[in-house]
């Protein structure tokens, strides 16, 4: 097999032995594993096998316990593991970092363009060191932004970028998160994008009502502030409510995600007009939509499946974070 279908096949061995005392797995066209706690009971042992048989008394047509020497095949069974232990591939696959995803692709990807070099080079040389290490140069980036000569305009248009792209991140972290805790009910996913789409529109509501009291740069300094600290905990406090306060308490958490979001867009419509004098939104409404696509695409393509949902809120924070730094009173 290739290198990229080992990778695949090693990750999936990995997660089972991470949680097994013992895994079989059987090649052929379709590799079939076995796993279980008791190491006595994954066996490919040809006589031990025909006498489960036996004395299950299983009887099947199509069936003979003379064939279990063609099926376990000692030969092929250890050499496909060798294979597979020559790979260098040492991560889990879980429901908060579903890494199998990117090598599936990969795999998808030689098939129809042949060449996965450069992909598989950045893919095994991609760690989270290296990732908060690009996280601090984009904190950094926008702090040298923050004194440089930009005018106030584009500086809150990079802000609302920012918020656009953890508005998208919290949607699609609590969404998989949903069906990773409570299956895949479409009538639930329903009502979880209800729930935060009404936070959104409520909180901006109150705070459209109640900014006029407030000045303008400190206010949304502190509210993208929030957004930061709200990105750091979401995972940790979705995982807290599932477990104790299940689903009611789950939407009571999108619901503040959408709000958390929500109330950042009414200060950034109010600053920018401060500042250019204009009543035209549509730049800011262009740039939050920006954002959110730039989320999208890098959630489902490269954040969540290589670094995990905890990574990529962290990602969500340094970006917000940016954002925070250019905003400001010149």
């Amino acid at each position: 097999i290739g290198d990229e279908l080992a990778a695949v096949h090693k990750i999936l061995l990995n997660t089972l032995e991470s949680e097994f005392a013992q895994v079989l797995i059987l090649p052929g066209d379709q590799a079939i594993y076995f796993a279980a706690t008791d190491e006595s009971i994954p066996t490919s042992q040809i006589g031990t096998l025909k006498h489960r048989y036996d004395q299950y008394r299983i009887q099947l047509p199509t069936f003979h316990p003379a064939m279990f020497i063609t099926l376990y095949d000692s030969l092929r069974i250890t050499s496909f593991r060798e294979q597979l232990h020559k790979s260098q591939i040492e991560r889990v696959n879980n429901d908060f970092k579903p890494i199998a995803y990117i090598f599936d692709f990969l795999v998808w990807y030689k098939r129809d363009h042949g060449d996965t070099k450069i992909l598989s080079f950045y893919l095994s040389t991609l760690t989270v060191r290296i990732f908060v290490g690009m996280l601090i140069l984009i904190v950094v980036f926008a702090g040298i932004l923050r004194w440089v000569r930009i005018s106030a305009k584009w500086r809150i248009l990079t802000a609302t970028v920012a918020v656009g792209f953890a508005t998208m991140v919290f949607q699609f972290v609590l969404l998989l998160a949903l069906q990773m805790f409570y299956g895949y009910i479409y009538s639930w996913l329903a009502a979880a994008m209800a729930a935060f789409m009404a936070g959104m529109s409520l909180a901006s509501a109150i705070v459209a009502r109640r900014m006029s009291l407030w000045r303008t740069t400190r206010a949304l300094q502190a509210y993208v502030f929030i957004v930061v600290l709200f990105s750091l905990l979401l995972l940790p406090l979705a995982t807290f409510v599932n477990r104790h306060l299940y689903f009611p308490g789950f939407m009571v958490v999108i619901f503040c995600a959408g709000g958390v979001s929500g109330g950042c867009f009414p200060l950034l419509c109010r600053r920018y007009q401060e500042i250019s004098d204009s009543s035209d939104f549509g730049g800011i409404y262009a740039a939050d939509i920006i954002g959110g696509a730039g989320a999208a695409l890098l959630l489902c393509t490269f954040l969540i499946p290589l670094v995990g949902m905890q990574q990529t809120l962290f990602a969500a924070s340094a970006v917000v974070l940016s954002g925070l730094l250019l905003i400001g009173e010149r």
